[in-house]
């Protein structure tokens, strides 16, 4: 095996350079090895060659001609995290412009998901408003449609009515900012030396999962479509949707911190991260939601 030191061999979770640890060896390649500056146990030969355990199902590593195949396989995978990180390993190498395409192209997604389905429950409570109205009522006023389409997740006042209502907007935004208390606390960042490519990855495969959530969302939305306020009735569904999909959020970070970046208090480090980005997905959603206010207010009064 050609080990030439003049190429960088980078720990694949903390980048350190493990050239100084080649050139040591002697007359053999040991099997086991151990990033001296995170603490890492890996394999040497999946440091050396690491497109040998590139998963032929993933979007980053096949080739074009596959991509159309690897697109299901990979979203079918994101939302069994336990296989996809175990899978899906450190050691693969990051391929950046893929992530980048995949990420744009699911945000779309969620939006397109979240936009349709504000255009179509606000339509329809256009057509009662025609059908009480009778002929008074204007045809489609387009600019409007464009501002549902553009606006579809958060309520700002009572009268305007949204597919996704703000304890949807909660988990999404919940979701989305799971990663970054690992980038903002560079202390933390320092010490757990993990490379903030890895948490760019593990954010895009999370993507599919806000997805779900849109269209889930979407769905209650459309069942309490019309209701200015909460009753016990709507409270307890939003109180069930916002558990279930904390827990989901919950499993799916939990996972990737055991399995992908194989952190030694990988629970702790999650519990920590995640309620950090809670309290962050809170405020936001507060200053964005009436609906979140108001679901807020019930639970307190």
């Amino acid at each position: 095996m050609d080990t030439g030191t003049s190429i960088a061999h980078p720990c694949p979770r903390c980048g350190y350079d493990m050239r100084g640890m080649i050139a040591s060896w002697g007359d053999h390649c040991p099997v086991i090895g151990r990033c001296s500056e995170c603490g890492l146990d890996f394999e040497w030969a999946d440091v050396l060659r690491p497109e040998r355990i590139a998963p032929r199902w993933s979007v980053e590593h096949v080739t074009r001609w596959r991509l159309p195949l690897a697109v299901p396989r990979t979203l079918w995978r994101c939302f069994a995290p336990t296989r996809l990180w175990s899978q899906l390993r450190l050691e693969t190498p990051l391929r950046w412009r893929r992530l980048i395409v995949m990420a744009i192209l699911l945000l779309l997604t969620t939006h397109a998901v979240a936009a349709g389905a504000n255009i179509w429950m606000n339509w329809n409570r256009c057509q009662m408003i025609r059908v009480v109205a009778g002929p008074r009522v204007q045809s489609v006023n387009w600019a409007q449609v464009a501002h549902f389409a553009m606006q579809p997740y958060a309520r700002l006042e009572v009268m305007n009515a949204v597919a996704l209502r703000g304890w949807t907007l909660l988990i999404m935004l919940w979701g989305i900012l799971a990663p970054v208390p690992y980038v903002l606390l560079v202390d933390t960042m320092r010490q757990s030396k993990v490379r903030a490519g890895h948490l760019w990855r593990g954010w895009v495969y999370f993507l599919p999962m806000i997805v779900s959530f849109a269209a889930v969302g979407a769905g209650v939305g459309r069942l309490l479509w019309g209701q200015l306020f909460i009753d016990p009735g709507s409270r307890s569904i939003m109180i069930i949707g916002t558990v279930l999909g904390g827990v989901a959020i919950w499993w799916w970070w939990s996972r990737f911190a055991r399995f992908y970046l194989r952190l030694k208090e990988p629970i702790l480090v999650c519990n920590v991260m995640l309620f950090i980005a809670l309290l962050a997905a809170a405020s936001a959603g507060l200053l964005l939601s009436w609906d979140l206010r108001v679901f807020v207010g019930s639970l307190i009064s």
